[in-house]
């Protein structure tokens, strides 16, 4: 019997719902089932997990999902101290007792977690959201609009890297080591970047003070391990002439008249 007789049957429906979360290399599978599930040659681990309905409609940003979930579910440990830096994709399926083959029901990425005293909400969008997304708009303005190392800006930043081991940790979100001080180099605007668990950590820095660097997240499992740390920018044609030698590629306008011709001043 296939699943798709079995959706129908009145007497032969034996859905169970699978849960699978993907960040990085590692992968969690859970079942809302009242038992551990093996599908797919994969072992689901039971835990009380409820979902919030899902909606089918033509937008496809109406149809989130919630997932209500037990405290003590692992895949929680990465919230504990700080969110992840990187994207985690969440996929339910569909499965029925007997079948070989479980349904997608629902595929997309995890918002956030909310904890409250005994559960923890999970909140995801759909994976169709970010194509229905506006395009951000080049504006005219002083400072530079383009990202830091992307397509635009035309800097390769392996070119802008410092990598070094045994990062000292102040506190929480602030870091030392004398390599960061160098002539002509501002790290603050930048970020930084190390492997954990299988997974990149990226912070971003806010600002340098000497040797120092505040970051906005705490390091979440650094024990002194490569680290590589990417060259800031205030996007200011100064900056972006002494420190990276990129002025041609300088997104900002730098020389427009401050005096808006069409602001109603007597002078024009």
């Amino acid at each position: 019997m296939s699943n798709e007789t079995r959706e129908v049957s009145e007497f032969d429906a034996f859905p169970i719902e699978l849960y699978q979360f993907d960040l990085g290399i590692n992968r969690y599978f859970f079942t809302s089932a009242d038992e551990d599930k093996m599908a797919n040659n994969i072992l689901y681990k039971h835990y009380n997990i409820k979902r919030s309905a899902v909606e089918q409609g033509q937008d496809v940003a109406r149809s989130p999902i919630t997932l209500t979930v037990s405290r003590n579910i692992p895949f929680l440990d990465n919230f504990r101290a700080s969110p992840p830096t990187s994207i985690i994709m969440l996929k339910v399926f569909r499965y029925h007792e007997g079948e070989r083959v479980s349904i997608p029901l629902w595929i997309g990425r995890v918002l956030n977690v909310k904890f409250t005293e005994h559960e923890a909400e999970i909140k995801g969008e759909p994976v169709f959201t970010s194509i229905k997304r506006p395009a951000l708009r080049r504006r005219y303005q002083t400072t530079c609009p383009l990202v830091l190392y992307g397509g635009q800006c035309r800097l390769n930043k392996d070119n802008f890297c410092l990598t070094l081991s045994g990062v000292q940790v102040l506190d929480a979100v602030n870091i030392t080591h004398p390599s960061f001080v160098a002539p002509n180099v501002s790290y603050g605007g930048g970020f930084l970047e190390y492997e954990y668990d299988g997974t990149t950590e990226r912070r971003f820095i806010q600002y340098q003070e000497g040797a120092k660097l505040r970051l906005n997240l705490p390091l979440r499992g650094y024990t002194g391990q490569t680290m590589k740390v990417y060259q800031g920018c205030n996007h200011s044609l100064k900056t972006c002439d002494e420190q990276f030698h990129n002025a041609d590629n300088y997104g900002g306008q730098p020389f427009y008249p401050p005096k808006n011709p069409v602001s109603g001043t007597q002078i024009f």
